[in-house]
């Protein structure tokens, strides 16, 4: 999952950001990603190991593409969401 995530980061970064910017007439050098936890549980959220993909790829994304991700958004999260997962 993670290797997908960065292969299109990769992709959006060599492709899209050029279509982008002739289309908006600006430079284009930042994304925003949204992450849509609609209908997660509270299994998928306590998971181990989705636990561990999920900091994997925020730890990549930082280390790899500081400047090229401004913001990650996690919306429709389930209430425990957010203590769970800074607390692990």
């Amino acid at each position: 999952m993670t290797k997908f995530i960065i292969r299109e980061l990769e992709n959006t970064w060599r492709e899209k950001f050029d279509r982008c910017e002739k289309e908006v007439g600006n430079i284009v050098d930042q994304i925003r990603m949204i992450i849509d936890m609609k209908g997660a549980t509270l299994k998928q959220i306590t998971n181990k190991q989705l636990n561990s993909i999920w900091k994997e790829l925020f730890k990549v994304l930082n280390e790899r593409f500081p400047e090229f991700v401004n913001t990650i958004h996690v919306v429709n999260a389930p209430m425990f969401f957010e203590n769970y997962f800074l607390k692990e």
